[in-house]
């Protein structure tokens, strides 16, 4: 389960600025092909803060748009308390938003994902591969 606002402010027309804190929740279990092999559960759970740049390709008056998202981040991991650390990456994510009205859309956005955790014992992890996201967008608009 990831959990991830965002919250950003469009500096100029078509280009939004802003913050993207995130939260990562796993649980996985270890399984043979008869049933539990080692009955070994894990849990990790992960806590980022990111920047984010967003650039909108199409008039803003369209129904929908094309968006390219860059974020970089750092995080906290835990394997709730046995293997702290931390962790830094980057994202380059672009696809189609579709407004269900000049306030409100639905973005499937696919790219690419790169992240380093390095453990408390200086140990580190690299995962990196393509990423799919789906998720709203609510735009608040200002009083003229």
């Amino acid at each position: 389960m990831t959990i991830s606002p965002s919250v950003g402010y469009f500096i100029i027309d078509k280009l939004a600025l802003g913050i993207r804190p995130s939260y990562i929740l796993q649980k996985s279990e270890d399984r043979g092909s008869t049933g539990i092999a080692s009955g070994l559960t894990s849990h990790f759970n992960s806590f980022e803060i990111g920047a984010f740049s967003r650039w909108y390709f199409l008039n803003k008056d369209n129904s929908y748009n094309i968006v390219s998202d860059i974020t970089c981040n750092y995080g906290l991991q835990s394997n709730f308390g046995s293997n702290s650390g931390k962790s830094y990456g980057y994202k380059f994510l672009t696809g189609p938003v579709i407004y269900f009205n000049s306030s409100i859309g639905i973005e499937l956005l696919v790219g690419y994902n790169r992240n380093k955790i390095i453990n408390k014992d200086n140990i580190s992890n690299l995962n990196k591969g393509f990423l799919a996201t789906i998720g709203f967008q609510i735009h608040l608009e200002k009083n003229k």
